[in-house]
């Protein structure tokens, strides 16, 4: 007669499996946050490189200026993105923070928020320039806050119900992080491409009708290329960015940070390329 199988080795060698896949999931969660960290650092890296780059522009052209609603929006854009990008990196080397689940849930999604902010205040921008391409149209300026206003309700409404089905970080001491499962940031990717894609064609049909136009007016033609050349190349980019944010949500680990896959590094990007300064560096 053919011995049995104790009845305890099913379950040991499931245990083991078990705890091996738990060893496993924890090493890739390790790993995904230690490289979202060298991605942090190098936003705020490239944020310092980009400013001191243009200092001298930005003290010619920006603080020597009157004040105004462009260069509030200036200000608060290069600024601010300062302020979420360390909070980002500051947040990954504070252990109190790590260690505190309330701590570490109020400062991800104020970050989240903030970021998300920073991101609209530099949509405003870019319509103010194609706004300023159409001489100031009322049309334009009416579109452009339809525009605006719907995308914005449309991202509050996805981040409220992104937030009310996070978790804080399952290991703890390890990185303070917010998880969800839940796509839905995703279609605040998806409205943010759709307004600017909308940007940059209403940039090229004006673009090609001006060049049409003015013709041999050397020095109307380069302002207008700038103009164009800077609108589509930050475009290209951040079509190139959405889709490598798709990916990453499609294909990182169910413990990679959900609010991560894009946001800070996000705004960064957003923020050095459409102000037509030298720097056009992306981070993501």
């Amino acid at each position: 007669m053919a011995s049995q199988e104790p009845r305890w080795s099913h379950h040991s060698h499931h245990s083991r499996r078990s705890g091996s896949a738990l060893t496993m999931d924890s090493l890739a969660a390790e790993s995904d946050l230690r490289i979202i960290s060298y991605v942090e650092v190098g936003c705020l890296a490239l944020l310092t490189y980009d400013t001191l780059l243009n200092l001298d522009l930005e003290y010619r052209h920006i603080w020597s200026s009157k004040w105004g609603l462009i260069k509030c929006l200036y200000l608060w854009s290069r600024y601010g993105t300062f302020f979420d990008t360390s909070l980002a990196v500051l947040k990954r080397i504070d252990r109190d923070i790590n260690l505190d689940p309330l701590k570490c849930n109020t400062l991800s999604k104020f970050i989240t928020i903030f970021s998300g902010f920073g991101i609209g205040i530099t949509e405003i921008i870019l319509m103010t320039r194609t706004y300023a391409l159409y001489g100031r149209s009322k049309k334009v300026l009416v579109f452009f806050m339809i525009l605006w206003l719907s995308i914005g309700g449309f991202s509050i409404w996805a981040v409220i119900n992104w937030m009310e089905s996070v978790q804080v970080d399952p290991l703890p001491g390890i990185s303070c992080d917010l998880y969800n499962s839940n796509d839905i940031l995703l279609l605040c990717y998806i409205a943010l491409l759709a307004g600017e894609t909308v940007i940059v064609l209403l940039t090229l049909w004006k673009g090609f009708h001006t060049f049409y136009l003015v013709g041999s007016d050397a020095q109307y033609s380069h302002l207008i290329t700038s103009f164009y050349r800077d609108g589509i190349m930050f475009y290209l980019v951040m079509l190139l960015t959405f889709i490598v944010v798709v990916v990453l949500q499609k294909r990182c680990t169910s413990s990679t940070p959900a609010h991560w896959r894009g946001t800070s590094s996000h705004h960064t990007l957003n923020f050095c390329l459409p102000l037509g300064y030298p720097c056009s560096g992306c981070c993501m």
